[in-house]
């Protein structure tokens, strides 16, 4: 986690439950629906386009290098649209890696956008080629340019994490 972009701040977090960051995700989708609603008049029967148009702001892939190696797997990912000052969590999980972190009213050029008031949290998602060992990510942030090597997993844990009830033979 070396030679990061001075004042950027880079957050790995493990995680052992996705349903936790999909969570944040939907709440995120949910308050700017909400958000786009109220800028519309708040008339009803918009709810999904105004979901739909949330949800696009939001939580959407990235545009990103992704490179299976023979012990793990290296992506590069770029940061525009992401105001790296305020920080940026790189959750991981065995097969994807989620971007948290918040909008940036600079475009890749520095120029200044027009949106005006606080740019939501958003979300971008990298779905990964093989099972990691999402315990041990590295990063490094070189310009806008965020370098991910996290090595595959040694041994992939069950799917299924309920009891299995065996019956008469």
């Amino acid at each position: 986690m070396s030679e990061n972009v001075a004042g950027a701040h880079i957050k790995i977090v493990p995680n052992s439950d996705p349903a936790r960051v999909d969570q944040r995700m939907r709440e995120a989708v949910s308050q700017r629906a909400f958000q786009i609603f109220e800028a519309r008049g708040g008339s009803a029967g918009q709810e999904q386009q105004d979901w739909t148009l949330a949800e696009s702001e939001i939580v959407r892939p990235l545009s990103c290098g992704v490179l299976e190696t023979q012990h793990g797997v290296e992506v590069a990912v770029d940061l525009v649209g992401f105001d790296v000052r305020r920080g940026i969590e790189i959750v991981a999980e065995p097969h994807r890696l989620v971007l948290c972190g918040f909008g940036s009213n600079q475009d890749e050029h520095g120029k200044i956008r027009a949106k005006k008031g606080p740019l939501p949290e958003i979300f971008r998602t990298v779905n990964l080629p093989t099972a990691v060992d999402a315990t041990k990510i590295e990063s490094v942030l070189r310009g806008h340019v965020l370098q991910i090597r996290v090595p595959k997993a040694t041994r992939l844990a069950p799917a299924y994490g309920g009891q299995v009830e065996s019956g008469p033979a």
